[in-house]
């Protein structure tokens, strides 16, 4: 995270059904943090991004249009100095277990006596993965299934680095992982020293097509990403894979269940299994070859 610069606190009113639609939108426009409160959440922007408001104005009326309770009037912006977005955060980001032995954990709690064998330490940082969203939750319970010591692990679109670290922690011998945002792979970098795993994973700015591939074949792949770029990427992996690995994707919300298992199997990735939290839903294939 930036810490020289000022920010601006938008809240923005959700319900139920769109809280996590919102919430992932909010990550994609650039949100440093967002904090959860009842009725709405607050998204915090560097003040020198421009546009942030009207981009998530923008949203709403298209999520109403779309049928779903959105108030797009009904947003608020203020500015805050640095120093007390960092006390907010630290005041609503706290420790999350996730599956039987993960916890995920912010650098100024303690570590909790009762926790499980993988500790995760997380920041809030410009990055998506804390932890907190169901689709990087429905990530690592699968991770923690499935992968099995020495295992080798692509990471796609890493982010803050978690779903990597999370591998090495669950039993990988190594992780290769990669982002478009070179602030991402900063981030991730900064995490995975800081979790003691840099020695098993090597990260680069990247995009499918551009990645350089290791000599050595990977057991699974792990991608939380959007719909789209799944969808994108997949005649990429038939390219370059062309032995029989696992995937675990996410980032996917329940409304386009159909339209990716039709993509999959297109694609020759026999699914295996379907896993949902709230409104989104994460899956497990294996490559047919």
């Amino acid at each position: 995270m930036n810490n020289s610069c000022d920010w601006m606190s938008v809240a923005v009113p959700v319900t139920e059904a769109i809280v996590d639609l919102v919430l992932a939108y909010l990550y994609e426009l650039g949100a440093g943090g967002i904090v959860e409160h009842p009725g709405r959440l607050e998204a915090f922007f560097p003040i020198s991004m421009s546009g942030v408001e009207e981009k998530i104005r923008a949203r709403l009326h298209t999520l109403r249009d779309q049928g779903f309770a959105a108030d797009p009037d009904k947003i608020a912006v203020q500015q805050i100095p640095n120093q007390d977005w960092n006390r907010e955060w630290k005041k609503n980001y706290h420790s999350l277990r996730i599956g039987r032995r993960l916890l995920v954990h912010p650098s100024w709690e303690p570590v909790p006596a009762e926790a499980p064998e993988c500790v995760i330490q997380i920041d809030p940082e410009m990055a998506f993965g804390t932890g907190t969203h169901a689709t990087t939750q429905l990530c690592l319970r699968l991770l923690e299934e499935c992968i099995r010591p020495g295992d080798r692990v692509l990471d796609i679109g890493t982010g803050t680095g978690i779903l990597a670290i999370a591998a090495v922690k669950l039993g990988a011998a190594s992780v290769h992982a990669f982002d478009v945002d070179a602030v991402a792979v900063e981030t991730a970098i900064k995490n995975a020293t800081a979790n003691r795993v840099a020695h098993a994973v090597q990260l680069s700015v990247a995009v499918p097509s551009t990645f350089s591939l290791p000599s050595h074949r990977f057991d699974w792949l792990v991608a939380n990403i959007n719909r789209d770029q799944i969808v994108k990427m997949l005649p990429w992996m038939q390219s370059v894979f062309d032995y029989p690995v696992g995937i675990i994707l996410s980032g996917l919300i329940v409304e386009e269940k159909v339209l990716i298992l039709e993509e999959l199997a297109r694609w020759r990735w026999e699914v295996s299994a379907v896993y949902h939290q709230q409104e989104w839903l994460a899956c497990v294939a294996k490559r047919n070859v």
